[in-house]
């Protein structure tokens, strides 16, 4: 309800008329949010006689605290009535929805109406900031990478290994011939000086 006052002022009088004006909404908007239920319902009912029904064109759209936006769609149903579901558990934060629309009054005027905003309650949690990384185990193949390296060197060492038996045993079957060619010799000499002996003849 709105009052307007007209003043009339002249020389000798002033006289003052009260209007008293009710101005309607084309539309009204009703958007249920309850505590224990993620799902908002939004409905847009065009009043009849102030609006052409058939008329109504609206568009919602919510907007985030952090300035994004995404629209809301409206589907019309057989009473004319626009409605949508608005899941509020995939959403965080403060939430503002907007409703826009235009229409004919039943004279043919053209309506260009934007409605109060609604303020609504995201339910989602935020993701934490400073969460830590969950570190992963190493994959087995890297295991494998590592055991070829380690495999090598066993090998190598073996083939060290095998080198040094080999030149020590060569070196002990060499040292080993000597002495026993040292033995023979030295027999056979002996043998020709007792037989150098054993010939000679006394004078």
């Amino acid at each position: 309800m709105s009052e307007f006052i007209v003043t009339t002022r002249g020389k000798t009088f002033v006289r003052e008329r009260r209007q008293t004006v009710e101005i309607l909404s084309p539309v009204v908007l009703d958007v249920k949010a309850e505590p224990d239920e993620p799902i908002a319902q939004i409905s847009l009912r065009p009043v009849a006689g102030v609006i052409d029904s058939a008329s109504v064109r609206p568009t919602a759209t919510l907007i985030q605290d952090d300035g994004e936006s995404q629209s809301v769609d409206l589907q019309r149903g057989e009473d004319d009535t626009w409605s949508a579901g608005l899941d509020l558990a995939r959403l965080e934060g403060e939430l503002s929805l907007t409703v826009t629309l235009v229409g004919l009054t039943p004279d043919g005027q053209e309506i260009d109406l934007a409605l109060d905003p609604v303020a609504l309650q995201g339910l989602a949690q935020p993701l934490a900031q400073n969460a830590e990384p969950v570190s992963e185990p190493p994959p087995e193949v890297q295991e494998e990478v590592n055991a070829e390296p380690a495999a090598a060197e066993v090998a190598e060492n073996d083939w060290l290994f095998d080198a040094i038996l080999f030149v020590t045993a060569n070196l002990l079957l060499a040292l080993f011939g000597g002495a026993i060619y040292w033995f023979v010799r030295r027999k056979d000499s002996s043998m020709d000086i007792r037989l150098l002996e054993d010939g000679e003849a006394p004078v």
